[in-house]
Parts: structure tokens; sequence; C-alpha cells
């Protein structure tokens, strides 16, 4: 708990856990300024205005930067008061640390595939359907595209799960370094991942497809004495006038199967 002056923004008062908190001395602490509890000027304004309205601020989470420089997150609480003739803010915060990072790692998990960083399926057609209706909207092309690891497996059956694990990290590794900020990419599911190229014609997908078909073909795994190759089969199709994602899916599943047919490791586009 801290109490602040609300006109000369100086500590009154500050409990031993406050201090211990700032990684600071509560001798340290009162009279100083008051430690930095917003990360702007603007979002600063903003407290100062609903201290001001409402003569408090319930819950509002902050990160706080200490003494010393390191990071906690907190719960923030405001209650304004007067003591004395002087207006004083009465903070009290709640380190909540622990519980973002826990909060963090199952947003993670809801939205990345843990085998390969990809999003994972219902991520990937949530922000896709997304592009998607605002493509749609603006008339703006748009290109889906679904690879497929090549003999995927023979790679398992010969090597094991966990070269064929490495086999898919690797693959979606590669895949995302040729990506363009503003590309998504998707597990769809085993050893196919998908592709989403926004604002992108068919012609410039087809070209980042290619090099992604390229870099695959020079991922080398060992495995013993053995040198595991590997390489993609792709099929991508450009939005068609008002057709939903889904469509447009099951037109890329084909073109890849015609890439399969073709004989595999290339890439096949259609309008």
């Amino acid at each position: 708990m801290l109490l602040i002056s609300l006109d000369d923004d100086r500590v009154r008062f500050c409990n031993e856990r406050a201090a211990d908190l700032f990684e600071t001395t509560v001798e340290d602490i009162v009279g100083a300024r008051a430690p930095q509890l917003h990360p702007d000027e603007q979002t600063y304004r903003r407290f100062r205005d609903t201290l001001e309205r409402d003569r408090r601020v319930d819950a509002a989470g902050v990160e706080i930067r200490t003494r010393r420089g390191a990071c906690f997150y907190s719960l923030l609480n405001a209650r304004t008061l007067v003591s004395s003739g002087e207006t004083l803010v009465m903070l009290t915060l709640t380190d909540v640390t622990e519980q973002k990072r826990i909060e963090d790692q199952l947003r993670a998990l809801a939205t990345t595939d843990t085998l390969t960083g990809a999003f994972t399926r219902r991520h990937f057609f949530d922000l896709a359907e997304l592009e998607w209706a605002r493509s749609t909207r603006h008339q703006h092309p748009l290109c889906v595209a679904l690879i497929d690891v090549d003999h995927f497996k023979s790679v398992n059956d010969r090597f094991g799960h966990t070269i064929g694990d490495e086999a898919l990290r690797a693959v979606a590794e590669t895949v995302r370094g040729k990506l363009r900020r503003h590309d998504l990419l998707g597990r769809y599911g085993g050893d196919e991942l998908a592709l989403l190229f926004p604002e992108t014609p068919l012609e410039g997908a087809r070209q980042v497809s290619d090099r992604i078909r390229r870099a695959v073909a020079g991922i080398e795994l060992a495995h013993g004495e053995i040198t595991v190759k590997l390489t993609i089969s792709a099929g991508l199709v450009a939005r068609r006038g008002d057709e939903g994602l889904a469509v447009a899916c099951q037109r890329a599943d084909a073109a890849l199967y015609e890439a399969k047919d073709a004989g595999r490791d290339c890439v096949v586009g259609v309008d």
C-alpha cells in the first residue's frame, strides 16, 4: 500500500511489502516522487481523469518497473481521500506476475501448436476468416495453400516418430522463415500445414510457395549415418468471388493431390 499526494506526486506512506515490490526500502521511497506506475503520459492522464471523476480506480492491470529495472505485473486499486487538507491517493498493488505468466502459457497453448510453433487449426481459421471477410468485402486478392510433407509416413516408419517430429518442426520453421509478416501459418492436421497470403494474387503466392518448396528441399536431418532429406507438395488457390474459406480449402486440397500425382516436390496453383 502507498499513499501519494495528488498535488506533488510524492509518497507520504509506504508499507514494507510495497517497498519490497519496488526493490527498495521504505526510507528511500517515502518523500520521493511516486514510482512509475504507467507506461506513458496518456495512460497516466486517463488514470488521473478517472480518479478525479470517480474518486476511485478498480483492478487496473499495470506493468511496473522496479528501482533495479525488473518488471512485475500488478492489479492496482486506487481511492482518493483528504487528510489535513491534502488530497491523497491510496494505492494498493497486488502482484499477479505468476498468474499472468500462467495465463500467457494457457493462451499460447490454445493458439499455438506445441510441436511446430504454427497456429493451431482453430486459431488459424479464426484469423483466416477475418482476413477472408476483409478480402471479400474490398475485393482484394487473397490466396490459401495446403502443404504436405512428401512420404511422411515412410519417414516415420523407417526412422521413428522422433525423426518424424523433428521433420515437422524443421519444415514448419523453414516455412515460417520464408513468409512475410502478414502471412498466416497453421497446422492443418497431421503433416499438413495451411498458409494464407493476404493481399496477394496467385502469381505472388506461387513465388513464395516455390521459395518455401526449394528451402525445404535443402533440409537434411541426421539419423545415425543416414541423412534424411525432405520435400513438400503444395496446392495453392486464389479466392474466387464470394466463395467461402472452407470451399477454397477444398480446392487447395484437390490441387495438393494434383501436385502429388505430378510426382511431388512441386506447387500446383489454381485460379
